[in-house]
């Protein structure tokens, strides 16, 4: 299917559908201590492996949601006590507070907790889903800057949008089991 094609069912279609119904029991069913190891993955393959430990727990009396990540069992340098704030949990829309002054968006679809955000030149898509019984987490990056752009210009009657192509440079991957 061509880009033009796949723009326009976005734009069409999908704003139709409610994301009500796929939000049943997130984030509380998420709740719990969930361990396993980060897999940090270059070009070359696996690179690292640091053990990584997440607690998500609603904050009593509240909508928000405790969303402690511990980074190779350093409850000092490798903590990042973050909040899960519910935006508007009928179109799928939270939020990450670092509690630093920095707040990502993100969205629930399909099951999967969505963020995407540009840091210090760096685009980052992190991702979080339950399989199963595993609390799937991962992180892809590489420089915001394109490494193509192709398209563009017009085609027999057709006009063709420019597409702009990103380069990855890691993917961090971890499968965490509930404790």
């Amino acid at each position: 299917m061509r880009i033009k094609n796949l723009l326009f069912y976005f734009i069409l279609f999908i704003p139709h559908f409610t994301n009500a119904q796929e939000n049943v029991g997130f984030p509380a069913s998420w709740e719990g201590v969930w361990a396993g190891d980060l897999i940090i993955h270059n070009a070359k393959g696996p690179a690292q492996a640091i053990p990584m430990e997440v607690t998500i727990r609603q904050i009593p009396g509240t909508a928000k949601y405790d969303w402690l990540t511990v980074y190779n069992k350093d409850t000092v340098a490798g903590k990042r006590p973050y909040t899960m704030l519910v935006k508007d949990a009928t179109v799928g829309h939270y939020a990450i507070d670092e509690n630093n002054n920095i707040v990502l968006d993100a969205w629930f679809l399909g099951g999967k907790l969505f963020s995407r955000f540009e840091v210090e030149g760096q685009l980052l898509l992190c991702t979080y889903e339950r399989q199963e019984e595993n609390l799937v987490f991962e992180v892809v990056a590489g420089p915001a800057t394109p490494v193509a752009k192709t398209g563009g210009g017009q085609v027999g009657e057709e006009k063709i949008p420019e597409v702009s192509s990103f380069k990855i440079g890691v993917m961090q991957r971890a499968v965490l089991k509930k404790r």
